[in-house]
């Protein structure tokens, strides 16, 4: 299914030498693949038609939104999964990158959409993100001040809102918060990797 917007570009088919070519979105269904993982895909996708021979020609933004369309499909986050994660923690970029040991500049390209991290560091982020206590255990591993949500034991986590975990390898199932550091240092699983 096509539907075209009336903003041609200026320039002519490539393919017929006559036509214009008009800006124009349609689907595309596609296989998508990182490593050994594929998985079936589709995007609604801009594209260049010509007017005349009706050859369609990717536009620049094509390739882009397709990769998106595609890390979207097998779980991984795009450029405004980002910045929604870092606004929902009132970080900073500076104190997004203090947190994550990423760089600022790194950061400002996922964002953007101009650099997609790769799978290890998409999953350390998705961790962060949804994993209850992870962003506040990385606050208090980078000596950041912890919001006060995360430190409220009575308030539900939600994914965005990390809270409450428990930890069974020293106290039982008493709940701590993975911020707390005299919890962590009485855990012996956790204790080795933990802060120093």
């Amino acid at each position: 299914m096509k539907s075209k917007q009336q903003i041609p570009s200026m320039s002519k088919c490539p393919i017929c030498g006559i036509g214009t070519l008009i800006r124009a979105q349609v689907e595309r269904s596609f296989e998508y693949g990182v490593g050994d993982m594929r998985v079936p895909a589709s995007a609604s996708v801009l594209v260049l038609l010509c007017d005349s021979c009706g050859s369609q020609v990717d536009a620049p933004e094509t390739a882009s939104q397709m990769e998106d369309a595609g890390r979207r499909a097998i779980g991984m986050m795009v450029g405004e999964d980002f910045r929604i994660f870092r606004e929902s923690l009132n970080l900073s970029l500076r104190d997004m990158s203090r947190m994550t040991g990423i760089g600022t500049a790194t950061l400002t390209r996922w964002e953007s959409g101009r650099l997609r991290p790769n799978r290890s560091l998409d999953l350390l982020i998705q961790i962060l993100r949804d994993v209850r206590g992870a962003a506040a255990f990385a606050m208090a591993r980078a000596k950041m001040p912890i919001p006060k949500r995360f430190e409220r034991q009575d308030s539900p986590a939600t994914a965005h809102s990390p809270g409450i975990i428990r930890c069974r390898h020293s106290e039982g199932t008493k709940p701590f918060l993975r911020a707390d550091r005299e919890a962590l240092k009485n855990c012996p699983i956790l204790a080795p990797a933990r802060v120093a």
